[in-house]
This record gives structure tokens, sequence and C-alpha cells, in this order.
């Protein structure tokens, strides 16, 4: 259990808004575990989770969906170590910045011949421009502006099925468990039935209610598939 991806910096991992289970146990019996009951399984089933039992139901704290979500893509071709040398110090720079917007999630990917800095701005198009930070990168990247969540999340989704499977799709309604994880603590993320090819769990059910502690609490039902 873990959850890291865009949202990581600004709300931290998935693991950290995981606010009860319900687990089988290795003699058989079904508990409920959260920081007033049972918080020893608790504790132990967020750090080692497969150690312990089965989960078959978390209770997850959600985070406001944003309103407006910019998504780039930088491709540089490098002319030579040199040239690469000096790209990867503009991005490590930018990145290292303490004042950088939290907003701001990036991930650098590196070839002999090209680099492709890529990420998420979770904000306006001009509060992206503001944080400096593709003015550090300089202007061969591309940027895709999102007004609707649910087209974030359909983006995602897309791309992840293409990086697992390869091909085109239309239309994707599938996400692979352990990358559902980032999108669950925002509200609206999940389809009401989600089914994972590459893992052995299927996510039976959604559903959101009323929190005292946030907005919102999701309720995850799993089945493990043997």
């Amino acid at each position: 259990m873990g959850g890291l991806g865009p949202t990581s910096r600004q709300f931290g991992t998935a693991l950290d808004h995981v606010v009860e289970v319900e687990v089988v146990l290795a003699n058989g019996t079904i508990a409920r575990a959260n920081e007033q009951l049972n918080p020893s399984l608790f504790w132990a089933i967020k750090g080692a989770g497969a150690s312990f039992g089965i989960v078959t139901e978390f209770v997850v704290r959600t985070e406001p969906e944003p309103a407006h979500v910019v998504e780039y893509s930088y491709n540089i071709v490098f002319g030579g170590p040199r040239s690469a040398a000096s790209h990867f110090k503009a991005w490590q720079k930018a990145i290292s910045d303490p004042n950088l917007d939290r907003r701001l999630a990036t991930i650098v990917t590196v070839t002999e011949l090209a680099m492709v800095i890529s990420g998420t701005f979770f904000g306006t198009e001009a509060e992206f421009t503001a944080t400096g930070f593709a003015k550090a990168l300089g202007d061969a990247g591309k940027i895709t502006v999102f007004d609707d969540w649910l087209g974030t999340v359909g983006s995602w989704a897309e791309r992840e099925f293409l990086s697992a499977v390869g091909g085109i799709v239309s239309r994707c309604s599938s996400l692979p468990v352990n990358e559902f994880a980032d999108l669950a603590i925002l509200h609206r993320s999940l389809p009401r039935s989600i089914a994972s090819p590459s893992t052995s769990a299927t996510i039976l059910s959604c559903r959101t209610q009323p929190s005292t502690r946030s907005s919102h609490t999701l309720t995850i039902q799993t089945k493990v598939l043997w």
C-alpha cells in the first residue's frame, strides 16, 4: 500500500488518506481497524498489509477535485552528453526550488538520445506560467488544459492503459489497481466498477459519504481473484 502519484506533493500519498479497513486475518476472522478500533492492526496494515491479511474494504478520506488541470510535456532531443547534462540540470534546478508550487508534479524520462519532461499542474494555465517552471525548460513544450476533472482522469486512464497494453483506445473504463490509488483521494475520480487486467484484485464498488473528518470519505470494496 502506498499510492504515489501526481497529487502527492500537495496531498501526500494515498496511504495517508486511508482511515479504515476491513480485513480477513490469517485465522479466518474478519476485523475492522482504524485509529480507534484495533489501532495496532491498522498501523500494521498500512505498513505491510499483505503480511497481515486480505483487505476487503478501504475507507479513504478524499480531497476536493480541482476545477482546472494543466498537463505538460517537453520532448528534448540531445545534441550530445553536454546538451543532455545542461537540460537535466535545468529541470533539477527548477524542481529543487523550495518555493515551487506544490500543485506541480513532474517526472523526467531519459534515454540515450532524448529526454521527456512531463507532468501535471493542478490549477489554471496562468498559474502554471506564474510558477516559472515552463520558462526554465524553454519553449519546446506541449500544454493541454482541462476544465473538467473527469476529462483529466480519462486522459490518465488512457495513458496508463496504453502503457500497459499498447495500441489506441477511444474509450477507457478500467484502471490498474496500483494506479487508481492516487485518483481515489479526489472526488468523482473513479467509476463505480473497475476491473484490473494487471493485478489479481478487482474493485467491486465505490461509494462516497459525508465524513466528520473531511467533506467525504470513499469506501472501496475489493475482491481477490486467485
